[in-house]
């Protein structure tokens, strides 16, 4: 079984035998950097949303959060990752490939809109699917 680079979680291989403990480690480490996280000024915020089904420039997704987020994380069965500044980000697909539809960011404050105009699933937005996300807000 293989470790992640930074927190050493577990990476399972097909053929590697799961077990309770590993998760359980896993669960504590991150509880512990969530924690390190929240007492260090950074604040995490979590929540969903349910696709429209539109997309492109002309119908955007917003989040508004609490004060200015550093990073926004969306996801479903395809992952948006836009940082803070950035004006596009790409869309993975749930392999964690690089597709090449990418979205178009806005940030604005405490807002992020962003939108694709190839398709409501590379924009995060299927009709009736729900998005989680979470943002690192500084």
């Amino acid at each position: 079984m293989t470790k992640t680079t930074n927190y050493q979680l577990n990476q399972w291989a097909k053929s590697d035998r799961i077990r309770m403990d590993d998760f359980n480690a896993d669960n504590a480490k991150i509880d512990a950097a969530i924690k390190a996280v929240a007492e260090g000024g950074v604040k995490l915020a979590v929540g969903s949303y349910v696709g429209t089904g539109s997309y492109g420039a002309s119908n955007p997704n917003t989040l508004t959060f609490a004060s200015q987020p550093k990073l926004v994380i969306i996801f479903g069965a395809y992952t948006i990752i836009a940082p803070n500044p950035a004006q596009w980000a790409p869309t993975l697909d749930s392999s964690g490939v690089n597709q090449t539809y990418g979205c178009s960011l806005v940030w604005n404050e405490n807002q992020l809109s962003w939108s694709n105009s190839y398709a409501e699933r590379y924009q995060c937005n299927t009709a009736d699917t729900t998005y989680h996300y979470i943002a690192l807000l500084g």
